[in-house]
């Protein structure tokens, strides 16, 4: 190349790469200078040529909720020909009043130009009506754990839609929102408002000041140029509802409005000294319930005793409830199912449910089998005082087994003796021939039924109980599919054909014949999973590994069990 052209043609390049430069700077603007708290914001971006991609949102993120981001191209003509520019406009929403900044954003390598925005605090909708929240509480000290009522109160004089009231989280705190919003209209200073009223439940976990942080109410209202006016006598719109609103939002022109209300202190006091020991339970009221299955005066021995207890507390969640404790005589046996628990959520607060099911089995006969009596202590929130519920005992006679029905005693001798009918002598020769020939019948039945059992005997040797594989192999089966009621049914008919002169009344006189701790313990655990929870969670492995046979079968022949004292001596 010539050098004079190449000097020529060199600061054309420089000067064409400056002008590039210069025309890649990116501008930026805001569609407003200032603004009420709540209302949205547009940032636009533009940029010089095609520029792909998006600009780096993060450091808007501080200050700003983004709420969308759109693009677009334009082109103009100039005396060089046409120019392409990109553009973004970005919708933001302001997080807090005062004046704020917006941040420089990169774009193509080049950073835009921070703007300046006045958030001015919003406290009402200027001179077309008013709104405002307003946060109470049903006490200003609280106990531990107690619950609180928290009523927040929107009062407006203008038409909302879309309106959405946000509550915090509240540090420290369990809160759960109570049903049905009360929908009113009251009068302040000569203004009418109309009111919703939605209450929430507060359970403080910790002692000591609480802050219920400020409520805040979003909604959409008519612009200022709307003529759109409140129905006063329209009570069944709630705005706080998805999707309801108080006129017709795509005719009217609207804005969004924000308004706060103010946060509310809460002094959480700690449980008093003194108290007697046990679960801490603040409540408005407690009560305990029951019911027994069956109204019995005697029992049998094995015979079980359901008792389901209901504990019900007005202000404490159910989760907050004791399970009952298991009272009784250890010689006996008590059984108790897991707990089940509810939450009952009205208008006023919630109420706590625990449903326990007891089940007592007696195991001794000639005994009483006591159902004991169960006390709860509880705080009253109301009456600041300690207080008990209580439940009363229950007794059960459980009489001494008899191997013979006894007859009643005599008749004193003044007792008057019933006077029998009499027949005429007809009916009795005709009854008299009717027994004759029921018995005649009867002698029949026999000698041919004596025929049939000589004939069987000479052609079936008897069955020895001892060798009876059925009850044995459903035993067995029983246990492999983890199923208590059935294994405990099966084992009792196998004993009984191994023992058929002295069956076991139970699983008790079993392990007693047995005797093997281990089996002992298995067999008790059989029978716990039956009465408590159903066996549910019963393996019945163990105890068919334990009892592959029962004592004396390995001779294969029947040996006489040597007696054995009576498990329920008579008294």
């Amino acid at each position: 190349m010539n050098p004079l052209l190449r000097i020529l043609i060199l600061p054309t390049l420089l000067v064409m790469v400056a002008a590039g430069s210069a025309r890649a700077a990116p501008t930026a603007w805001l569609d407003r200078a200032v603004i009420d708290e709540g209302e949205i914001l547009r940032l636009g971006i533009e940029i010089e040529g095609d520029v792909p991609g998006d600009p780096d949102t993060d450091p808007l993120l501080p200050l700003f909720e983004i709420h969308g981001i759109a693009n677009g191209h334009r082109q103009i003509r100039s005396q060089a020909g046409f120019v392409n520019f990109t553009t973004w406009t970005i919708t933001l929403k302001p997080r807090q009043a005062g004046r704020l900044q917006v941040p420089s954003l990169r774009i193509g390598g080049q950073p835009t130009p921070p703007l300046w925005v006045e958030v001015r605090p919003a406290t009402g909708t200027g001179g077309q009506g008013e709104v405002f929240v307003h946060a109470t509480t049903d006490r200003t000290t609280a106990w531990v754990q107690g619950m609180v009522i928290l009523t927040l109160r929107i009062h407006y004089d203008i038409p909302l839609a879309d309106a959405r009231l946000i509550l915090g989280d509240i540090p420290g705190a369990l809160i759960q929102r109570l049903k049905g919003d009360r929908l009113t209209v009251e009068t302040l200073d000569g203004r009418r408002y109309k009111v919703i009223e939605r209450r929430f439940a507060l359970f403080p976990q910790r002692a000591g000041s609480l802050t219920i942080p400020a409520p805040v109410l979003e909604a959409r209202v008519p612009s200022a140029h709307s003529a759109t006016t409140l129905d006063f006598d329209r009570l069944d719109i709630n705005p706080l509802l998805a999707g309801r609103g108080e006129f017709d939002s795509f005719v009217t022109t609207t804005r969004t409005l924000r308004v706060r209300g103010k946060p509310l202190p809460l002094e959480v006091k700690r449980p008093p000294d003194g108290i007697a020991p046990g679960p801490w339970l603040p409540a408005q009221r407690l009560t305990l319930e029951e019911h027994i299955d069956q109204p019995v005066t005697a029992l049998r021995v094995g015979e079980p005793v359901t008792r389901t207890i209901t504990l019900q507390a007005h202000g404490l969640l159910a989760e907050q409830l004791p399970p009952l404790p298991i009272i009784g005589d250890s010689r006996d046996g008590v059984y108790r199912d897991k707990p089940t628990r509810n939450n009952t959520v009205t208008a006023d607060g919630v109420v706590g449910t625990l449903t326990q099911r007891i089940v007592h089995v007696p195991r001794r006969a000639g005994t009483t089998l006591t159902l004991p009596a169960i006390e709860i202590g509880w705080w009253d929130v109301d009456a600041n005082a300690p207080r008990q519920s209580r439940l009363p005992a229950h007794r059960f006679e459980v009489p001494a087994q008899t191997t013979a029905a006894t007859a009643d005693p005599a008749a004193p001798a003044n007792t008057p003796r019933p006077t029998t009918p009499r027949w005429p002598p007809s009916r009795w020769l005709w009854l008299t021939a009717a027994l004759a020939l029921l018995w005649l019948l009867t002698l029949l039945l026999w000698l041919r039924e004596r025929g049939h059992h000589r004939r069987r005997r000479n052609t079936m040797a008897p069955l020895p109980p001892a060798q009876n594989p059925l009850a044995r192999k459903r035993f067995h089966q029983a246990c492999r599919e983890n199923l208590p009621a059935p294994a405990r049914h099966h084992l009792l008919q196998w004993a009984a054909s191994h023992w058929p002169d002295d069956p076991p009344a139970g699983l008790e006189a079993l392990a007693a014949r047995i005797d093997d701790p281990a089996v002992t313990e298995l067999l008790r655990r059989l029978d716990a999973a039956i009465w408590s929870d159903g066996g549910k969670e019963w393996r019945g492995r163990n105890l068919a590994a334990r009892l592959k046979r029962l004592p004396g079968t390995d001779t294969g022949k029947r040996q006489q069990p040597e007696p054995l004292p009576s498990l329920y001596p008579e008294s």
